[in-house]
């Protein structure tokens, strides 16, 4: 599986290196970030999965939308599902669907990482002099606050930019004279900036190609029934009264009336 212009891609997230356990424990955590239904293909050669993204509250929330950004990246149609619009349906050409659901997982957990870096920053920022004063007027609950805060704001920051082209990033300058829980969108789109990678690569080939393997075809859709065919208005309900038996229609003429009627 190559690019759509032939070339040779990258694989990046793909190596995770130091052996065999730390790969196990990787593709563990691959897991925990969103679950895929068997993609559903169609005679036309697009096809539908149906993803879940796992999660607790605000991050699952942000989780769905970093989803949604790299389907998009992928050049797929999204629709929000689930009752808290947890879930998405993606569909658009199979060989590309199939590519989002090997990277996805790989996606999101490298834009955890990189906010974390984000926030391992701020939690050094709290108990450097340079920045006491500003936490010293904190209270407990205050500070534990702007740091969830800092947090979600970076991981949005990161897959804002991991989702876009490289030379596309707006990332602010930061600003020494602006309050350390502001400065998440800075701090952590520099770091993304730094990290990035072309998240339309970062799948293993052969897992995209088990997920063709265990497509199922579509379910067809209903149709109408065109003229001349067989309807039974027997079973239609219908304000008007229901007629004593089956009645049955033929390009437009009822049986059992006569044709002069």
């Amino acid at each position: 599986m190559r690019r759509a212009d032939g070339t040779a891609a990258h694989r990046p997230l793909s190596d995770v290196g130091f052996g065999a356990e730390r790969a196990e424990r990787y593709e563990a955590r691959l897991k925990r970030y969103v679950a895929a239904s068997a993609m559903e293909m169609e005679p036309s050669g697009h096809a539908t999965v149906h993803l879940d993204l796992l999660g607790v509250g605000a991050r699952r929330a942000d989780r769905t939308q970093a989803a949604l950004a790299v389907a998009e990246r992928f050049g797929l149609q999204v629709t929000l599902t689930g009752r808290r619009n947890t879930g998405a349906r993606v569909h658009g050409e199979a060989e590309q669907v199939a590519r989002l659901v090997a990277a996805l997982p790989r996606v999101l957990h490298y834009a955890e990482e990189l906010a974390s870096s984000a926030a391992r920053m701020y939690g050094r920022w709290t108990r450097s002099r340079a920045h006491s004063a500003y936490f010293a007027a904190l209270e407990p609950a205050q500070r534990r606050a702007y740091a969830r805060e800092f947090r979600a704001a970076a991981y949005r920051a990161v897959v804002k930019v991991l989702t876009g082209p490289l030379e596309a990033a707006a990332v602010p300058e930061y600003d020494p004279g602006r309050l350390p829980w502001d400065q998440a969108e800075a701090v952590a789109g520099a770091i993304a900036e730094y990290g990035w990678v072309d998240v339309r690569d970062a799948y293993i080939p052969a897992e995209a190609v088990r997920v063709l393997d265990t497509a199922v075809p579509s379910a067809p859709a209903p149709r109408s029934p065109g003229r001349g065919q067989l309807v039974l208005l027997g079973d239609l309900r219908h304000t008007r009264p229901r007629p004593a038996r089956p009645v049955v229609v033929i390009s437009g003429v009822r049986a059992g009336s006569s044709a002069a009627a």
